[in-house]
């Protein structure tokens, strides 16, 4: 008896680590290392180039969208350039960010580029509470959520 062989899963998302870096120190994180262990340490972002020839690759195993997520993607010098590339190849997009970074500018590129959801990191109702987990004062209003 012949068993047949399953039809291959198709590719359809990219989890897209931009950096390992990020303008916080929350409690909770498991990518970036803590305030202390990265001194010293060099920041590292992913090249347009090595992303673009990933996508690339994945497009004829179906790749339709990537996450963006970090770190902090939004710190990364060449995120615009990334998200051109995104639009480039007609990927949708969705954004994991603390949204400290993110200007009015950067919020024109976002749905311009493809990205349809955007996920701000809200670690409490209250500012202390947030900022606590943030390992930052002043993050929840710099996240733009009102006090």
């Amino acid at each position: 008896m012949v068993i047949p062989a399953a039809p291959t899963p198709v590719l359809s998302q990219f989890y897209v680590y931009v950096t390992d870096q990020c303008n916080c120190s929350c409690k909770h994180c498991w990518i970036v290392p803590s305030a202390s262990d990265r001194k010293g340490l060099a920041s590292r972002f992913l090249s347009p180039e090595v992303f673009e020839a990933a996508v690339l690759e994945a497009k004829p195993l179906g790749l339709s969208a990537v996450k963006w997520t970090g770190g902090e993607p939004t710190i990364h010098p060449g995120f615009p350039m990334l998200l051109n590339l995104q639009q480039k190849h007609a990927l949708a997009g969705r954004l994991e960010t603390n949204g400290m970074k993110v200007t009015p500018a950067l919020a024109r590129l976002l749905p311009a580029s493809g990205v349809t959801h955007v996920s701000v990191s809200l670690d409490g109702a209250r500012a202390e509470t947030h900022d606590a987990i943030r390992g930052m004062r002043g993050a929840q209003g710099r996240a733009g959520v009102p006090p």
